[in-house]
């Protein structure tokens, strides 16, 4: 069962833990620090802003360290709640399953209070945190398996919150926003959100597990005009920009919408993320890795879509997803 190290009603700015108390041959009886920021204003919506739920997306973890960073309590109506390292064992390790039990955090919740350590944190989530926040939104990145489109991430639900997921996605100011069909049942923070009725969005701020100026700065911003649009901050810094229309794009993990590796080898993408492309369209050539002398395969995408995100890899094994598509829908 995780504690928190500080108050985390208490006014004013403040840093300390979630303690996790873990042991096995490293952590003899360790409490695993997993790194919390308040900044409580007073009055007004509490949002819940997370990071490294994999361990190896640095984008958004830069993004909210800046906002812990430039956040001040006078300038806050209301509450945010800060994890920039969500899944801290794995950003230790830059890895995108936590190395303490091999779980992925986004697949576990609800977790358990008494279960693995992973799921430990989702259940501190779900049944601690997240009934105490009015909003909340997820930093991914890709990783080093992936590279996506930069954009907004949402579950489509009926009802009111569909309403306020749609108009976070709009006020994130992304130009692509990728909306899911998930079951209610979904192991990840999206999920969880959903169950405690918390209006709740994710991003994908590009990937490859590199440190770059642009999506940080888009991640940021997009934060920005976030806490702008839930009451919780009048105006953003004169740095941030205004944001831009959106368009939906319905994303499907599974084979029919993506181009699969059927052979280990080096990859040459044929397409880049964001690329508009047609059923039959050639998206990469693999050279064997077994065999120089063997003609590279050509891989063609199945149906009609746009790519929303490749693999980050040359290297591929058989039953790698070269490429994701989706489909633009109206919403």
């Amino acid at each position: 069962m995780l504690t928190a190290s500080i108050d985390l009603d208490a006014p004013g700015k403040h840093h300390g833990f979630l303690g996790l108390i873990h042991s096995d041959h490293r952590h003899a009886h360790s409490v695993i620090p997993i790194p919390v920021s308040v900044v409580n204003g007073g009055d007004g919506p509490t949002v819940l802003i997370t990071a490294g739920v994999h361990g190896d997306e640095y984008a958004g973890i830069a993004a909210v360290r800046q906002l812990i960073a430039e956040l001040d309590p006078e300038a806050v109506t209301g509450r945010v709640i800060l994890l920039p390292q969500l899944n801290y064992p794995a950003c230790l390790e830059n890895t995108r399953v936590s190395p303490l039990d091999g779980e992925n955090l986004n697949r576990v919740f609800p977790g358990a209070a008494n279960g693995s350590p992973t799921g430990q944190i989702a259940h501190y989530l779900e049944e601690t945190l997240l009934p105490q926040v009015d909003f909340a939104v997820d930093l991914h990145s890709g990783g080093t398996t992936a590279r996506y489109v930069p954009s907004g991430f949402l579950y489509r639900r009926d009802g009111d919150l569909m309403d306020a997921k749609l108009a976070a996605a709009r006020a994130f100011g992304l130009a692509t926003t990728l909306v899911v069909d998930a079951p209610i049942s979904a192991g990840s923070l999206l999920g969880a959100c959903d169950r405690t009725g918390v209006p709740a969005i994710a991003a994908e701020i590009s990937g490859g597990a590199t440190l770059e100026r642009e999506p940080i700065a888009a991640g940021r911003a997009g934060l920005y005009r976030l806490l702008v649009h839930w009451g919780v901050l009048e105006t953003a810094p004169d740095d941030v920009p205004a944001g831009v229309e959106t368009s939906y794009v319905r994303l499907a993990f599974g084979p029919d919408r993506a181009v699969v590796a059927p052979v280990s080898g080096l990859v040459v993408p044929q397409q880049s993320i964001g690329d508009a492309v047609r059923a039959g369209e050639v998206a990469a050539r693999l050279y064997p890795m077994e065999d120089q002398g063997a003609p590279p395969l050509t891989l063609h995408f199945p149906q009609d879509g746009v790519v929303t995100s490749m693999i980050a890899r040359a290297d591929v094994r058989r039953g790698d997803f070269v490429y994701l598509t989706g489909v633009p829908i109206d919403l």
